[in-house]
């Protein structure tokens, strides 16, 4: 079955690959080559397909740590780091957790009560937005109530 993947998918538009430090070197290569050549192969092809897309990489891993250590090539790095973009972790803009807080708890039908905020904003948020999102998920599985109380917050 022929199926478009992410370079035909996002052809004349945006590819956003995320995790982008955590590429295997032989992926990285291959994947230069996909940078440079602005063309890709379909798995199974002889034939080269050309693609005119804008890329966004996105990782938490310090790539320039990773290119001394040899764990990611050089050559993809400065391919890729046209602009740099750091975005603060959680802990660094930690105002910003209430309103993710009750955004994320408002679509799964439920409040947090006012414990439950403050026993949130007091956390130092090691794993970022995804682990705020994974707590607060957590708590609204198992919570029996629509109100989410400071108890039901469990920090890992």
């Amino acid at each position: 079955v022929e199926k478009d993947g992410l370079f035909a998918t996002a052809d004349d538009g945006t590819l956003f690959l995320d995790e982008i430090g955590e590429l295997a070197l032989t992926l990285q290569s291959k994947l230069l080559n996909v940078i440079e050549s602005r063309t890709y192969r379909r798995v199974g092809s002889m034939d080269e397909e050309s693609f005119n897309a804008r890329l966004i990489f996105a990782t938490n891993v310090d790539l320039k740590k990773s290119v001394s250590k040899h764990a990611f090539r050089k050559d993809l790095f400065y391919r890729i780091a046209v602009l740099i973009v750091k975005v603060p972790s959680l802990r660094e803009h930690s105002e910003d957790i209430p309103y993710l807080a009750n955004k994320f708890v408002t679509q799964r039908g439920k409040h947090l009560s006012e414990p439950a905020l403050q026993k949130l904003c007091a956390y130092k948020w090691p794993g970022n937005i995804r682990e705020l999102h994974n707590i607060l998920s957590r708590a609204c599985t198992f919570c029996t109530s629509t109100e989410i109380l400071s108890e039901d917050i469990v920090f890992p």
